[in-house]
């Protein structure tokens, strides 16, 4: 036998016809299990005691929209009706903006007000309160974080003044708020690019886009400011230049919660970086092999940086898989994609019956051997190793069993 489930009857009070919060609110109780009633827009406090009693819901949600003194009267005239028809102890909460919970919290009929100022937040009250809130503190690693704040998303803060000392202070008071569980650093051009080559920094240009951090105390300084309240988690930029001691410092500074990492950006494609295409590209690999190597978190990026220069969904995508997959580190992908002789199988080494072998840009009537046939249902697109069908520029593999079959990436399709 299962525990009976939990049920909330809910609505707008009186003349208010707003309804989009309570709403909301039942889907929240959807998700955490709840079983959920409506009872509509503007529902008169008779109906709604009337309800509740025929109904007997373990919670009563009531909203109201309007003006506090109508509020009042109205929370009264509920009181009594409810106590009439004997439910007068039933659990309710209250949503509304701030005046009238203000009105509410005086009453004293709720066990939960939400739309103050300083109220519970719903997520945290559907789960027993554990989580969110300045005294909500947990290890200080982003997947433990996420499990502790489940099914509240983290909610990140980009963040970093064109002072430190300013930066330090606004970190305290973020973090005693209580209200971001992660704060991403933004850090200047010159601290990005020239980090650990200060002499090639521009003074003029300190502090342009973010905060001017010029060594690891300052970093420190960043992270012990961000211990007090929920203590929030903080990342940072790759940098531009100098990757892989600027991951190995951040992580030893701040404990970056992860780390964004381009395939090819922040190199001569957006100015931001002198170093090559190539040198970017080996360069952020090497970085995402160190961070996976330590279990910390990587963010792939291109995609981002694609869009924002309102580059098509295609390229978008691409992007994304390709940062995903990372196929050009495979010596099998190396193989496939060889489009030159290079790639033929000799004549001597061909299976099929036609004896002279295959190439690339030589076409060839003899299609798949005996002894590797087409699968049932595969498409032509999976290529066999000894040939190429006529007049088409497929890559073939160099030698292998006759029986090994590959398919084509879903990239290149």
């Amino acid at each position: 036998m299962t525990d009976r489930q939990r049920t909330v009857l809910g609505g707008a009070l009186g003349d208010c016809v707003h309804v989009t919060g309570t709403l909301n609110f039942l889907a929240l109780c959807r998700r955490h299990g709840w079983r959920t009633e409506f009872l509509g827009p503007a529902v008169a406090v008779e109906r709604f005691a009337d309800e509740a009693a025929r109904r007997r819901p373990d919670l009563l949600a009531v909203s109201y929209r309007l003006t506090p003194e109508a509020a009042e009267r109205l929370f009264d005239e509920l009181r009594d009706a409810l106590e009439r028809r004997g439910i007068g102890d039933i659990d309710m909460v209250f949503g509304g903006p701030p005046p009238v919970v203000e009105v509410a919290e005086r009453t004293g009929m709720f066990r939960a007000v939400f739309g103050g100022a300083d109220g519970a937040d719903v997520e945290d009250w559907l789960s027993g309160g554990g989580a969110g809130g300045a005294g909500f503190v947990v290890e200080d690693d982003l997947v433990a974080r996420w499990k502790a704040a489940r099914p509240r998303p983290l909610i990140r803060h980009h963040f970093g003044l064109p002072d430190v000392d300013r930066t330090v202070k606004g970190i305290e008071r973020i973090a005693a708020s209580g209200l971001v569980d992660v704060i991403s650093l933004g850090l200047d051009q010159n601290a990005q690019e020239h980090f650990f080559h200060p002499e090639r920094m521009d003074p003029s240009q300190d502090g342009a886009g973010g905060v001017p951090v010029r060594t690891p105390d300052d970093f420190r300084a960043l992270k012990e400011a961000s211990r007090t309240g929920n203590h929030p988690l903080l990342r940072s930029y790759s940098g531009t230049n100098d990757l892989l001691a600027m991951g190995e410092m951040l992580r030893e500074t701040i404990k970056n919660a992860w780390c964004a990492i381009p395939v090819f950006w922040y190199s001569e494609l957006d100015g931001r970086s002198e170093r090559s295409l190539e040198e970017a590209v080996a360069e952020n690999q090497a970085l995402v092999k160190w961070h996976a190597e330590r279990g910390v978190p990587v963010e792939r990026n291109d995609q981002n940086q694609w869009g924002l220069r309102a580059a098509g969904d295609a390229v978008q995508i691409a992007a994304a898989g390709l940062g995903s997959r990372r196929p050009w580190t495979s010596p099998r992908w190396r193989q496939w994609t060889k489009w030159s002789g290079a790639g033929s199988v000799p004549a001597s080494r061909c299976s099929a019956s036609c004896g002279q072998g295959s190439s690339p840009f030589r076409p060839t009537r003899c299609g798949p051997s005996v002894n590797s046939p087409r699968r049932p249902g595969r498409p032509w697109r999976y290529v066999p190793t000894s040939c190429t069908w006529s007049g088409t520029r497929r890559p073939t593999m160099p030698s292998r069993p006759t029986n090994w079959w590959r398919p084509v990436p879903w990239f290149i399709r």
